[in-house]
């Protein structure tokens, strides 16, 4: 018979897990973490008759929390057959839990919008298209400025106020970004749309930078994690690697006074 397990490292972000950003566009990934670590799974077990009887192992690895997520998504369908992928999606990373540790500082580049929480999905009162705002990567000593249209969907049978505010992983990165509206009000089912902006011009150091859009309105708080990367001379942005760990790593990367919360600054 399979046992369960309970341990009080819950939320430690696997080493295997895949960090972004992605490569050649250099987008928010993953867009949530799911539990991927000892996932006790169905296996079928061979006997000697040649036959096979059900069984259960422990497994680890982005093979089990990708069934977890698809699961949610499921469930998610099954309370609103009506909702598109991109409405799915939202829910699951604008409500998500940011219990997640061990990210070394990568923010949204390592856990996404946070590990899946089906109940807060489930009943979100708003959903966001796109559910994470990513400015892109940009290199050399150009103008740094991007924005971003982020359309907000009512699901709520009556009119409901939101304020729009933002954070960052570095109080010192808020002055590079800003939103078109503070406040909107959406009516029962009717949508809105908040342009998110970027601007590092000349003066944005190499680094990775990232934070949170904040939608507080009347049904709940979301977050929509926001991210841009800068490289002002040769580097990790050239190399369009998968994952940015070696980045942070000062035996690959020069002295390592220049990493400071995180990123490094020249």
């Amino acid at each position: 018979h399979p046992h369960e397990l309970l341990t009080t490292n819950a939320d430690i972000l696997a080493g295997f897990s895949s960090k972004g950003p992605t490569p050649y566009d250099f987008r928010i990934k993953p867009d949530v973490t799911a539990p991927g670590v000892n996932v006790l799974s169905s296996v079928f077990t061979r006997n000697a008759a040649g036959t096979y009887t059900p069984s259960y192992a422990f497994f680890q690895g982005t093979s089990m929390a990708t069934p977890h997520t698809a699961g949610a998504a499921a469930l998610l369908l099954a309370a609103h057959p009506g909702w598109s992928p991109e409405q799915v999606k939202s829910a699951l990373v604008n409500n998500a839990d940011r219990t997640v540790t061990g990210t070394s500082g990568l923010g949204p580049l390592a856990r996404g919008g946070g590990r899946i929480n089906v109940e807060r999905a489930m009943n979100a009162a708003a959903t966001f298209d796109p559910a994470s705002v990513s400015f892109g990567g940009f290199t050399g000593g150009k103008l740094v400025f991007s924005s971003v249209d982020v359309t907000v969907t009512s699901e709520w049978t009556s009119s409901q106020t939101c304020s729009v505010s933002l954070t960052a992983g570095s109080s010192a990165w808020l002055g590079f970004v800003g939103v078109s509206s503070t406040s909107f009000t959406l009516g029962a089912g009717g949508a809105a749309t908040v342009t998110v902006t970027f601007d590092g011009g000349q003066t944005a150091a190499s680094g990775l930078y990232w934070g949170d859009v904040k939608f507080t309105c009347d049904g709940g708080t979301f977050l929509a994690p926001w991210f841009a990367g800068i490289q002002r001379s040769n580097g990790f942005l050239n190399g369009n690697q998968n994952s940015p760990a070696s980045y942070f790593d000062p035996s690959y990367y020069g002295d390592p006074s220049l990493l400071v919360a995180g990123v490094w600054t020249g």
